[in-house]
């Protein structure tokens, strides 16, 4: 577990220290990123890492943490427009509009972390899971008050129709990065839409 400071220029140095690894682990991964660069980015030392961070491991959890927290807050204005058509179209609309150009580069930053480090840490492994769990909620809990609405049908699970949309959302960023454009991350979206909108009763 990192430490928290309780001085402000304590948490000003691990917040710098946090957002240059995310930067650099973003831009060039984890394992091609050791302490010594990141603490020559932040302009720090090693006692000071050390003292806000146990391990490089440790660090890495908490990178995903800030990702998940920025990724939750880049789509909450949106949440409470979910719960029906028009607020879905809404949010994969703003999805395509503040995709910026580093995801075009570099692709989802959580994303990237899960496809090098999921299948060689338990640990992160589970922080991942987490980050896409409070990710994917909000989605899910739309759905349901779709299906109370009488908007999408009753049969319909939540949870399940949730997940798929954090696949072909992957699945998209995926492409757009591997193309350099965002071309793919519409074509998903404009078909995903297509296919939520097949799951409403036939009478809406």
């Amino acid at each position: 577990m990192s430490l928290v400071p309780t001085t402000t220029k304590g948490r000003l140095a691990r917040q710098k220290i946090l957002e240059t690894a995310a930067s650099l682990f973003h831009q060039q991964g984890c394992a091609a990123t050791s302490v010594d660069q990141i603490l020559q980015a932040a302009e720090a030392c090693k006692s000071q890492f050390y003292h806000y961070f146990p391990s490089k491991e440790c660090l890495i959890g908490e990178v995903l943490e800030f990702h998940g927290q920025r990724l939750l807050e880049k789509q909450r204005p949106l949440q409470d427009q979910c719960h029906h058509w028009e607020g879905l179209e809404l949010w994969f609309r703003s999805m395509v509009e503040s995709y910026s150009d580093l995801e075009r580069q570099l692709g989802c930053p959580v994303g990237t972390l899960a496809g090098e480090l999921a299948a060689r840490h338990t640990t992160l492994q589970q922080a991942l899971e987490s980050v896409f769990r409070r990710w994917l909620q909000p989605i899910s809990e739309a759905f349901l008050k779709m299906k109370r609405s009488g908007r999408l049908r009753e049969d319909v699970p939540a949870d399940d129709l949730a997940l798929f949309c954090g696949e072909v959302i992957q699945g998209g960023l995926l492409f757009a990065k591997t193309e350099q454009k965002v071309d793919p991350l519409k074509v998903a979206l404009r078909h995903l839409m297509a296919y939520l909108r097949s799951l409403a009763p036939r009478a809406c």
